[in-house]
């Protein structure tokens, strides 16, 4: 699949993400060899407050593909990788981000009611090391999300697997989790994860 570029957009970002500029590079071979696996859309999200920002995306070379640029912005609770931040973070964490004033403040409300939701599938998430989401963002999009760790441990970003529910169903989603996990993993390994 074809790149998109930082380029510019990520320097207006800021230096929040500037610090990012590693994972980017350590994510680059694993993120591609899943694009080229799957031939569907590859990102990579990082958390920035109360969202998660699309730092790097290869796109699917089909014609019917869901569209995404660098720098993008979504609720962090939205979605596969929304489930996947979700799930590493603490309630108390949780709740600082829903109390968060920003743009996303009209769907707050709509975040804790996630929350609440979600919290009981977290320990699922970590076990699975994956999450999946169909039309939960967007209407006729699925995805499948998976944590990238650092060489602390830390949650670092969250790599997505997106596509159309026409060409994924669930049981194909489900199918992709181990798939995107190990990429993920990969991602990890290069950023000194050691899984301890």
């Amino acid at each position: 699949g074809e790149m998109i570029s930082l380029g510019s957009t990520l320097m207006t970002l800021g230096s929040h993400m500037l610090a990012h500029l590693d994972i980017c590079t350590e994510a680059r071979q694993p993120m591609e060899e899943l694009n080229q696996r799957t031939n569907e859309n590859v990102h990579l999200n990082i958390r920035n407050r109360n969202q998660r920002v699309v730092i790097q995306a290869f796109q699917s070379t089909l014609n019917v593909r869901p569209t995404v640029t660098i720098g993008d912005t979504y609720p962090i609770f939205s979605g596969a990788a929304g489930k996947v931040f979700l799930s590493y973070y603490t309630k108390e964490e949780c709740s600082d981000v829903l109390s968060e004033p920003d743009e996303y403040a009209a769907v707050n409300e709509v975040n804790q009611k996630i929350y609440d939701r979600f919290i009981g599938v977290t320990d699922q998430i970590r076990k699975l090391g994956y999450a999946i989401s169909v039309n939960e963002r967007k209407q006729g999009i699925v995805a499948v999300a998976a944590p990238v760790f650092d060489y602390t441990g830390k949650l670092s970003a969250v790599l997505t697997l997106v596509a159309p529910e026409s060409r994924m169903d669930e049981a194909r989603l489900y199918e992709m989790g181990p798939i995107v996990r190990d990429q993920a993993a990969l991602i990890s390994a290069n950023m000194g994860y050691t899984g301890k």
